[in-house]
């Protein structure tokens, strides 16, 4: 009956391997989301809060896959004024004057390294050719030779008008890192539950959301073999079993 048990218990174990539930999850890093971020940055992943109940799930843990994303955007408020002129305002001749500025918004980027594995990328570029963005009647002059003109000054007010033309250019914009973690990391991941990454920036970013997405699945026969309940029917199988082989035993002809 030695063969029939071996075949059984390995039935068992085929049993409790198939019946092992995979589940998908997902992590965010302990950056938080919204994250302003103007300098190389480290953080991580560290799934095992997730994982419930914690007795179905011992390290190393069966990670089967894993992948992360990292979203990036501009920030908005950092394009500067580089350049920026009037027109001559002469008393005498004109009641208008014209106001140009250039706005520049910075190059940004950021690289991801997890590992051996990095992703690079940057906003992306723009331009806004010159265009009137506004007009306003808010200053005053003396006509004639007031003031800065030589002579009497005759004190005639007049009202001008500005008109203001804009031209930008630069990075702005939204944009996404990410991979699938080669072997080397989900081993990593799945020897301690945690995954480290490092970020370098180039000039000011929001880091919108880190998430780590991984398919897991449960292991508890790792922890405590004699632990893990048998199925209800798996007694009655090994029976069975038991019975075939005290047959087939019994059916051998005597040499």
């Amino acid at each position: 009956m030695g063969k029939p048990c071996l075949i059984g218990i390995g039935i068992a174990v085929s049993m409790l391997a198939a019946n092992a539930e995979a589940v998908t999850l997902d992590a965010s890093s302990n950056l938080g989301n919204n994250v302003s971020l103007n300098a190389a940055t480290t953080g991580s992943f560290n799934i095992t809060g997730l994982l419930s109940p914690a007795s179905n799930y011992v390290l190393p843990y069966q990670i089967n896959s894993a992948s992360v994303v990292f979203s990036f955007s501009d920030d908005v408020s950092d394009a500067t004024i580089t350049n920026e002129s009037y027109t001559a305002y002469t008393p005498a001749a004109i009641t208008s004057r014209l106001h140009y500025v250039t706005y520049t918004d910075p190059y940004e980027a950021a690289a991801l390294s997890i590992g051996s594995q990095t992703a690079n990328g940057n906003t992306a570029y723009y331009s806004v050719p010159l265009h009137l963005a506004s007009t306003h009647l808010d200053w005053s002059y003396y006509a004639n030779n007031c003031p800065g003109y030589t002579g009497a000054c005759n004190h005639q007010l007049f009202q001008g008008t500005t008109f203001n033309y804009e031209t930008q250019s630069g990075n702005t914009g939204t944009f996404n890192l990410g991979f699938n973690l080669s072997p080397a990391n989900l081993a990593n991941l799945a020897s301690t539950g945690i995954l480290n990454f490092s970020l370098g920036i180039t000039g000011d970013l929001i880091l919108n959301s880190a998430r780590l997405t991984f398919d897991i699945s449960e292991n508890p026969a790792l922890a405590a073999p004699s632990a893990v309940p048998l199925p209800a029917t798996l007694p009655l199988m090994l029976s069975g079993l038991g019975v075939l082989g005290f047959v087939a035993r019994r059916r051998k002809p005597a040499l």
